[in-house]
């Protein structure tokens, strides 16, 4: 990884270098972070034995009972065919960029970002793609299972252990957000996978199970082309890029704190006020009774 800019007001982690090919537009506020590994190639043409060997692979690390994985199985196990097996990634982000990533936000010599940004597919998710609707597809699973008499079910919180890689991942995962939320570093997710709700469902699933008092906002899973996080008056026309949305919440967080600091001044003045009419009823009250007193 490269080292932190001492200005950069964001970090963004992602596993698609592509996405920083427009870092120009806003000098040095953003840092960029290539984490992970590149994109499954998907082709309809591999091996049966292949597909087998990547599902397999990824059903063993998540740690799920056997029941459990054959449930998932169901929906995107090998007889689903590869477009389902092939789209998952070698790593996402791994254990030591994770680390790596603490140790930066935790050392001194580095001031700490207003944001951090964290990619999705292939960076917290080592699944290319996302169920656009989770809860649906989390009862029709269950629905299935019971129909071959499986007595096992799924929960969103195993869906996020598919969709994240396992148990020690995910406490990864959970270690980093925590600290950069301990700083007081505000955190998005910034994608191109317009699931933004299924994405904010395992999240707010896994921050619940871990009862680690976390919490994230809808609106901070931002999908790239909803126009509605960017500015074309600032930015002028253009494609949605990530950094595109990224600079323009920094610019709202700008605001934010404008907002909030002409807010404390004026609370300031009024309390200013409050006490000078405080002080002059006293000083009324101490010269009414020296006036009546005989």
């Amino acid at each position: 990884m490269p080292a932190i800019q001492e200005k950069s007001l964001a970090w963004l982690l992602d596993n698609e270098r592509l996405n920083f090919s427009d870092n120009a537009l806003l000098g040095d506020q953003i840092e960029c972070y290539p984490v992970g590994t590149e994109k499954p190639i998907l082709t309809e043409d591999k091996a049966r034995s292949r597909t087998l060997e990547r599902w397999t692979m990824h059903s063993e690390r998540c740690g799920l009972t056997k029941e459990q994985v054959d449930i998932l199985a169901l929906g995107f196990g090998p007889d689903r065919g590869p477009k389902y097996a092939d789209s998952i990634y070698e790593t996402g982000m791994t254990l030591s960029e994770l680390e790596n990533i603490r140790t930066i936000l935790s050392s001194e010599s580095v001031p700490t970002p207003q944001l951090l940004c964290w990619d999705w597919d292939g960076t917290v998710s080592v699944i290319e793609g996302m169920l656009i609707n989770i809860s649906a597809a989390r009862a029709s699973l269950n629905r299935l299972a019971g129909i071959k008499n499986m007595s096992s079910s799924i929960g969103i919180h195993d869906i996020a252990t598919y969709y994240l890689g396992g148990q020690e991942r995910m406490a990864a995962f959970l270690e980093t957000y925590r600290l950069a939320d301990s700083l007081g570093v505000k955190q998005m997710i910034v994608t191109a996978n317009p699931a933004t709700a299924s994405i904010h469902a395992i999240l707010a699933s896994l921050f619940e199970e871990e009862g680690s008092g976390l919490r994230i906002d809808i609106e901070d899973v931002r999908y790239i082309y909803d126009e509605k996080w960017i500015s074309q008056d600032r930015y002028g026309a253009g494609e949605s890029t990530k950094m595109r949305l990224i600079g323009a919440a920094l610019e709202r967080m700008d605001t934010i704190k404008a907002i909030h600091s002409e807010w404390n001044t004026l609370e300031n003045i009024h309390r200013d006020i409050e006490l000078s009419i405080s002080q002059g009823q006293a000083i009324m009250d101490t010269y009414k009774e020296l006036i009546s007193s005989p």
